[in-house]
């Protein structure tokens, strides 16, 4: 329930760590020819990323939502992109906060022709989910999504930093408010089938959360009937009395990390 949330890189800066480390290590003394030669191994390996970037995108899977489709995953580095365009994505939903550099996604989709849409939350949490600045720009994001979702034939892929919380219970309430599930028993069928890693991890006190905040905010912003609420009793006795004595203080839950 503690900790803080998971700072995520900029894609340049992670992906050009490797050359800058070998920069300070003396790489740069080597004269133009030898620094633009790559060894046969070097290649393979190369080669070796860009065919493992193409499996995990063959290993995604999609489950229909209006007339679109829609996977969830953790967040996706700059080759992974490209294979989710080559794939046929044509959408991305990134739930994470500007200090993830969420804008680096959608700099990348932007250079592909991807549609992007920013869902800025910042944790699956109580204090995030209560913060009503946050929360407004959270609902017009979900809004954005729904309706690209709705109007076109999207092939759209969400996600946040490791595809767990975030994720979890934005997927869920897309799935609630599009109808596309009618009850909490087969939106999290339908998480479960995209993504059992998801579905494990992101436990019934945040689909709960979902319920009560999101599902009801979204419903409001879009002018349609909420569906019938539906809460699991938490019966995690650490969980619950965490909750509970937060609640009553009138204070968070603390940040999440995933």
């Amino acid at each position: 329930l503690g900790g803080t949330d998971t700072v995520v890189r900029p894609m340049d800066v992670y992906e050009m760590e490797g050359e800058a480390a070998k920069s300070k290590s003396g790489s740069s003394r080597q004269t133009p020819d030898k620094k633009s030669a790559q060894s046969p191994g070097k290649k393979k390996a190369r080669g070796q990323v860009v065919r493992s970037a193409a499996k995990d995108i063959e290993e995604l899977t999609f489950k229909p939502i209006f007339g679109s489709m829609l996977t969830v995953w953790h967040r996706p580095k700059t080759q992974h992109i490209f294979h989710l365009k080559e794939s046929g994505v044509t959408m991305l939903i990134t739930c994470q906060a500007d200090r993830e550099h969420a804008q680096a996604v959608g700099k990348e989709c932007k250079r592909l022709g991807l549609k992007w849409v920013h869902v800025p939350l910042g944790g699956a949490n109580l204090n995030r989910l209560k913060n009503r600045e946050d929360m407004a720009k959270v609902i017009t994001g979900l809004d954005q999504a729904y309706h690209l979702l709705k109007d076109g034939k999207e092939k759209a892929l969400l996600h946040c930093a490791a595809g767990i919380h975030r994720t979890g219970i934005c997927t869920y309430t897309l799935l609630r408010c599009s109808g596309e599930a009618k009850t909490r028993g087969e939106a999290m069928e339908c998480i479960k089938a995209i993504r059992l890693h998801t579905h494990d991890g992101v436990r019934d006190w945040r689909i709960n959360l979902a319920e009560e905040i999101l599902i009801p905010l979204l419903s409001e912003k879009l002018s349609i009937d909420a569906p019938k609420q539906e809460l699991v009793e938490i019966k995690d006795r650490k969980i619950l009395a965490k909750l509970k004595s937060l609640e009553r203080r009138g204070r968070a839950m603390p940040p999440s990390r995933k």
